[in-house]
């Protein structure tokens, strides 16, 4: 279920639909906590929003769970160098 959740959010994201995309990317992580790539997505998503708070979050909580993750950490350098000196 966290996998058609994410991917209904991916297809909601990709049609400009941002907030529901970051609601399913949610509904995601809450049915699997562990969803790596359902962290990384609202990460991003948050991000397109301008929320980095919540992009910082969701990204540090993708890491965590896949360490190994060039996304979450290219999209956590991001965030960092947006929000350096704020």
């Amino acid at each position: 279920r966290p996998a058609v959740l994410a991917e209904l959010g991916s297809c909601y994201v990709r049609s400009g639909n941002l907030l529901k995309g970051v609601r399913c990317f949610r509904q995601a992580i809450e049915a699997e906590p562990r969803f790596a790539s359902g962290h990384l997505q609202l990460a991003q998503a948050s991000f397109d929003l301008g929320d980095l708070v919540t992009a910082a979050d969701e990204a540090r909580a993708a890491l965590r769970l896949k360490p190994d993750s060039k996304a979450a950490r290219e999209l956590l350098e991001k965030i960092e160098g947006k929000t350096a000196g704020q």
